[in-house]
């Protein structure tokens, strides 16, 4: 399933004008129109998180299932998902804006190549608030997540943050006094 998944995420084709809907159909025609416009940097990071997926997944999966805390296990999602994710997201910030359009404009095939009833998707996209939840995100991002206060940067500090969450849970869990 891997490279069937991979050539979605991952398509050779050098011009959004060249997409074929059924070589693209998880994503869409317009959702590759949309990244096709992003810096050449940032059209490759939904590969370059796929292939990291790839490789270093079942490693990560192995991790979080062999966890003894909720501390290692929140280790385990910040260090490959979390941090990853954030960084990405800084680096290229129009990729909020991409992926929101992929799902507000989705022309994909795969509902119906999964057999799959898409009405709840097309409710959700029909009534969602797009401008709205863009604004949120990049406000999200360029406030919160991808600054720095005093010299930190905050995606480090947001991870600081979950590992005294998780540490104040496995406390409880354990009855620790907290």
């Amino acid at each position: 399933i891997l490279p069937i998944l991979e050539a979605q995420i991952c398509p050779v084709e050098e011009s959004a004008d060249d997409c074929q809907p059924m070589e693209n159909w998880i994503f869409g025609c317009n959702c590759r129109s949309t990244f096709s416009k992003l810096s050449d940097e940032c059209k490759r990071k939904p590969c370059q998180a796929f292939r990291a997926f790839r490789d270093n997944g079942a490693a990560a999966i192995n991790s979080l299932r062999n966890a003894e805390s909720v501390r290692e296990a929140m280790t385990v999602i910040v260090d490959s998902i979390v941090k990853p994710v954030g960084h990405a997201l800084c680096q290229c910030p129009g990729l909020v804006d991409s992926s929101l359009s992929c799902v507000q404009n989705y022309d994909g095939m795969f509902f119906e190549m999964a057999e799959m009833d898409r009405s709840g998707f097309d409710i959700f996209r029909s009534s969602a608030d797009w401008s709205s939840m863009k604004k949120v995100m990049r406000a999200f991002l360029s406030e919160a997540w991808c600054g720095e206060v005093d010299g930190a940067n905050c995606i480090e500090e947001f991870a600081k943050g979950y590992d005294v969450m998780a540490q104040f849970i496995d406390d409880t869990i354990a009855g620790n006094d907290v």
